[in-house]
């Protein structure tokens, strides 16, 4: 049924990110080798990816995987390069990762290790020794802690670029964002709509914005999540929720909460993240959205209105022809898997 498979290898991890979902986790626990064979075997996925916790703290699970199954399966990982990045980019040598995706929030605090000690220099040195080495891209979790760095955050992106390394902005989905957040996300978030470097969860809510259709960002219901104890899911955020079931039918339905159905900004929210929802409504989710969602979309909306509204005729015909890049991107990747 799911051509991808993400595998919580570990809920290990050296580091104590704010917005970590499994931060907290009591006696945390890897997977066994038996137990990625039997799921591989019995799922056969075309692409696997791992992540965690810190999945290169069981490198030695991903070798073991990858030399079996190398060239049957796509391979990609998540990770914040802090453990074993030097003995991953040697392996990397002989058994190329399809995709790797490299955590960095910045020069900020709120990645930290279990020292209380900020990992960012350590990361962004680990990025620079990279390059060259092996393709990778940045994804870059925005917050209370960084807001104001996104600028300068943009154009690292855009230098760094010419490297063949690229960046990525995601929103964290946090209900405890400050004022502060807000004004300043206002102010900076229109600034890195250029298209020069159109990021694809920009592209995803101008594609939204100008056929006014909604956006699905839901991750939710399309790919499989095995967790370290096998339990199969279909969300790397509710696959942490123990001791309740989530069906596929849940988290592909849209919202029915009232106010959703009656926004104005309907075209760019699919109600909202279901994990956030569920940890502040519980069970009752579904009939409810976060504020903290609405603002959020808002502020991408009136960015996407003066990115659009500022362009020439010739700009507009270069943003269409990205738009048509990106569509057959995403039609060929979906073929693929």
């Amino acid at each position: 049924m799911y051509s991808e498979m993400y595998l919580m290898l570990t809920e290990l991890c050296p580091n104590r990110c704010q917005y970590c979902y499994i931060k907290n986790r009591d006696n945390p626990s890897s997977m066994t080798l038996d137990l990625i064979y039997d799921k591989i075997e019995q799922h056969k996925p075309t692409r696997v990816l791992f992540f965690g916790g810190e999945p290169l703290v069981r490198l030695d699970l991903i070798e073991q995987v990858m030399k079996k199954y190398y060239g049957k399966i796509k391979f990609q990982i998540v990770t914040s390069t802090s453990v074993n990045w030097e003995e991953f980019l040697e392996f990397n040598k002989h058994y190329p990762m399809n995709e790797v995706q490299v955590s960095w929030d910045g020069l900020n605090k709120n990645r930290i290790n279990t020292q209380g000690k900020s990992i960012a220099d350590k990361v962004l040195a680990n990025i620079y020794n990279s390059i060259g080495k092996l393709k990778f891209d940045i994804k870059t979790v925005i917050s209370n802690d960084n807001v104001k760095q996104m600028v300068d955050l943009h154009n690292w992106f855009r230098d760094i670029q010419k490297h063949g390394v690229s960046g990525q902005f995601v929103l964290a989905h946090r209900t405890d964002y400050t004022e502060d957040y807000y004004s300043t996300l206002a102010k900076v978030l229109p600034q890195t709509f250029v298209l020069v470097i159109v990021y694809i969860y920009h592209l995803s809510s101008i594609i939204a914005y100008l056929a006014r259709a909604k956006s699905d960002s839901r991750d939710g219901g399309k790919y499989m999540v095995i967790d370290p104890q096998g339990r199969e899911t279909c969300c790397t955020a509710l696959s942490q929720e123990k001791d309740k079931e989530f069906t596929l039918d849940e988290l592909q339905a849209d919202t029915v909460d009232p106010t959703c159905k009656q926004c104005k900004y309907w075209y760019m929210c699919d109600g909202g993240c279901r994990y956030e929802r569920y940890k502040v409504f519980g069970d009752d989710w579904k009939y409810h959205h976060l504020e903290s969602t609405c603002r959020t979309v808002e502020i991408y909306n009136n960015s996407v209105k003066q990115f659009i509204d500022g362009l020439s005729t010739e700009q507009t015909e270069k943003l269409t022809n990205t738009i048509l890049r990106y569509k057959k991107y995403l039609a060929s990747y979906y073929r693929e898997i």
